[in-house]
């Protein structure tokens, strides 16, 4: 190394000592293996956070108008899982767009709005939905057409069981959800809704 050199050495051609030139010959090699070892760290935390996003987050393209008018027929959206190896990341909360598999139909992905949680008490009128006893403010849904009502389906009031989840679909006269086929199961909810693309 250059600090161990002790005796002077002569200058070369240029007038500088070998040395200094030695030296930062050593810093170049240096600086590309410290590059190259930060390329390599960089591209395993790259390899690492792609294997880990392949395997909580999915795309999905929506099929059909049951969301409208918060997402179209054919719009692709990204959805995360609740669940990964095993444990729960996050439990489902209330207004998420989630995808499940509605109990009549266990091998579909369907797309829907959580409303209601185990424990909550929820009634579908045909002007509006009662969570908890107060009418639940919903900018998110179609307006209904001339001559029709908010809810072409109603559902008396009930008490959701232990993991039982109430979801509608934004667009309620074009959507089959739980005012059909009843609260879903939360092992059935896969994925919620992350990011909405196109």
């Amino acid at each position: 190394m250059g600090d161990e050199i002790t005796q002077p050495i002569p200058p070369s051609e240029g007038g500088q000592p070998q040395e200094v030139r030695v030296v930062v010959e050593q810093r170049r090699v240096t600086r590309r293996g410290c590059c190259l070892t930060r390329l390599i760290g960089t591209g395993m935390l790259v390899i690492l956070f792609g294997i880990l996003l392949a395997n909580t987050v999915a795309p999905y393209r929506v099929s059909g108008p049951a969301m409208q008018p918060t997402l179209r027929d054919g719009q692709i959206v990204l959805a995360h899982v609740y669940t990964f190896v095993g444990k729960r990341i996050r439990d489902p909360q209330r207004g998420d767009i989630v995808l499940y598999h509605p109990p009549d139909h266990p091998s579909t992905t369907v797309i829907g709005r959580l409303i209601a949680l185990p424990g909550d008490n929820i009634e579908v009128t045909s002007s509006s939905v009662i969570l908890n006893g107060k009418p639940l403010n919903e900018p998110y849904i179609a307006s209904a057409g001339a001559g029709q009502s908010e809810n072409n389906q109603t559902v008396p009031s009930t008490t959701l069981g232990t993991n039982k989840y109430f979801i509608l679909g934004d667009n309620r006269p074009n959507s089959a959800d739980s005012r059909t086929f009843g609260a879903v199961d939360g092992g059935k909810i896969i994925s919620q809704v992350w990011v909405t693309l196109g």
